[in-house]
């Protein structure tokens, strides 16, 4: 065992001594072969001029006058962070890129780089869907009280791209002016032969009718999502966008769906997104930060390394290729009382099919997860506890129908379905985007509920798998309750004595409820797969030490917490 150990330092060691920082010969020599495949103004031109055009401890922009690479300076890291074929102009960015720029900052200073391998695909080209390239000023803003504000413009982006529909139709819209409400209706049919990709780079004569076309579909886009109109930008919510879509511009209500990154893992979000792309449909991506607030922006292409094509919505401005996938949350997720942040700030409208009839294949999934750690234990014989302490509705619809505690047979695959929680359609306690429910009593502790696996539910030993779930009384099949990382589940065997035993080995959620509290005070780290990492004393504990990148359990006394490195 000492010999492995050694082993494994020695190994950590070596790849920590092999990361270095790029010289500048070497960024400028990544920027001129990124640009001589991407940008025309410098392929087959050796001699091109190639400059630093901005400097920041972990990355560097390089380009030229007509397009730039962001350059990562440490080879632990991959060296090409993004790309476009625009020009780099530093103090007239747009607000979107700049929050990438941080965003992928921030990530590297914590060493974070996801697992996330980009599938093989077919079209070795750098194509991207959305040709527009529009703005939130005139002429965007012309029908609209202020800037059109970035969720309208990527709405209205996505909609020039499919031209459609052919009739937008609103007659319950309001929007605020500068905190005054306003009500308005509308049935407006779009011009779109008479929109171009690009108002101030046409070579088509840009006459008033237009100017009218792009801006009645931007007021239409604000008004539908309770666009809030200020002197010095606009802002409007995610999920008023994905409902803006089905409501009333009628797009496939059982396909579109809206989605938090934190719920997923780094190669499913990356999935999903090339999944939505192949199929040549737009994502709207949406982001926030303490600083700026809002972002939307468009997903529209992916190259062959797995960076994104990005339409920041900003009259072309940045248009490029970019790192998505090491966009990671905080290290720290989860507060002292083992509450997540909902600060994570990342969503995704997906699933954009241009009609109002589903497709078959096409079925209605609905979306609850939770803010704190589902445990699960056993006090005694035959008795299953369940322990959680809120669960949230995070789909854009109201929800009505059940919440479920799942019991499944791992051999004869057959489900005992618990009803938890009621919710009957067409009443007044349909559960809203971002409501829920909690489980705590009047002291604020969290009520562990108990089942007689016996008794109550009859079922016979054997392994099973146990977890939540929802479902809608518009769905058969129920989808599982998603928690920071993935969907929450648990193994365990149930015995002929009644004894149950949980299998310590089936992720992070059972780490929670079988690890044992440690005597001596120790903080103690496990991986994703319930293995125990590391082990330190609270005074010399520094999540830096933790070996490796994704996602962690850290342990002290009866204390826990995630984290994401």
């Amino acid at each position: 065992m000492r010999k492995i150990y050694f082993l494994l330092l020695f190994l950590c060691l070596a790849v920590n001594m092999q990361a270095r920082k790029r010289t500048v010969q070497e960024m400028k020599s990544i920027a001129l072969n990124q640009l001589g495949l991407y940008s025309s103004s410098t392929r087959g031109n050796a001699t091109t001029e190639v400059r630093k055009m901005y400097d920041a401890d972990m990355l560097a922009v390089y380009g030229t006058e007509s397009a730039f690479v962001v350059v990562s300076k440490n080879t632990e890291f991959a060296p090409v962070l993004g790309y476009s074929d625009a020009p780099f102009v530093a103090d007239n960015m747009p607000t979107d890129f700049l929050w990438w720029m941080a965003q992928i900052t921030a990530s590297m200073k914590r060493g974070y780089q996801s697992n996330y391998s980009p599938a093989t695909r077919s079209t070795g080209d750098s194509s991207y869907l959305v040709t527009a390239r529009w703005g939130q000023t005139s002429p965007y803003s012309d029908a609209c009280p202020s800037y059109t504000g970035c969720v309208a413009t990527a709405m209205s982006q996505i909609m020039y791209y499919y031209k459609y529909p052919a009739q937008g139709e609103g007659t319950d819209c309001a929007y605020t002016v500068n905190g005054t409400d306003n009500a308005r209706s509308f049935s407006t049919t779009y011009a779109w032969d008479k929109m171009v990709d690009d108002y101030y780079n046409s070579t088509l004569f840009i006459s008033k009718a237009r100017k009218n076309a792009v801006a009645d579909l931007m007021f239409d886009a604000g008004s539908a999502v309770h666009m809030q109109y200020t002197n010095t930008g606009s802002g409007a919510y995610t999920n008023d966008a994905a409902a803006a879509f089905v409501k009333n511009f009628h797009y496939d209500s059982l396909s579109v769906n809206l989605l938090s990154r934190f719920l997923y893992s780094d190669q499913e979000w990356m999935n999903i997104i090339s999944n939505e792309i192949q199929n040549k449909r737009p994502i709207l991506y949406a982001a926030s930060d303490t600083v700026a607030g809002g972002h939307a922006f468009i997903f529209d292409g992916i190259d062959d390394n797995g960076l994104v094509h990005i339409n920041w919505g900003w009259d072309g401005s940045a248009n490029g290729f970019y790192n998505i996938a090491d966009l990671s949350p905080n290290d720290t997720i989860l507060s002292t009382d083992d509450h997540y942040h909902f600060n994570l700030g990342q969503q995704m409208i997906i699933g954009l099919k241009a009609h109002a009839n589903a497709d078959t294949e096409d079925s209605y999934h609905s979306q609850w997860c939770s803010d704190s750690i589902v445990a699960y234990s056993t006090p005694g014989k035959d008795s299953l506890g369940v322990e959680i302490a809120n669960l949230y509705n995070m789909d854009y619809q109201d929800f009505s129908g059940e919440i479920l505690l799942l019991l499944i047979s791992q051999a004869q695959k057959d489900t005992t379905a618990v009803n938890l929680i009621d919710i009957p359609k067409g009443t007044k306690s349909t559960v809203p985007y971002g409501s829920g429910f909690t489980f705590r009593n009047n002291e604020g502790k969290v009520e562990v509920n108990y089942f007689d696996l016996k008794k109550d539910l009859g079922m016979k030993a054997g392994s099973y798998k146990v977890c939540l779930a929802s479902q809608s009384d518009r769905q058969a099949v129920p989808t599982v309750l998603r928690v920071m990382g993935g969907e929450s589940s648990s193994l365990f065997t149930y015995s002929a004595d009644g004894m149950i035993t949980f299998n310590t080995s089936t992720g992070i959620n059972n780490v929670l409820q079988t690890s044992p509290t440690s005597k001596d005070n120790s903080v103690r780290v496990y991986d994703e797969t319930g293995k125990l990492v590391y082990v330190s004393s609270p005074e010399t504990f520094r999540i830096d030490n933790i070996r490796g990148h994704g996602l962690f359990i850290i342990k002290q006394g009866t204390r826990t917490r995630k984290v994401i490195r």
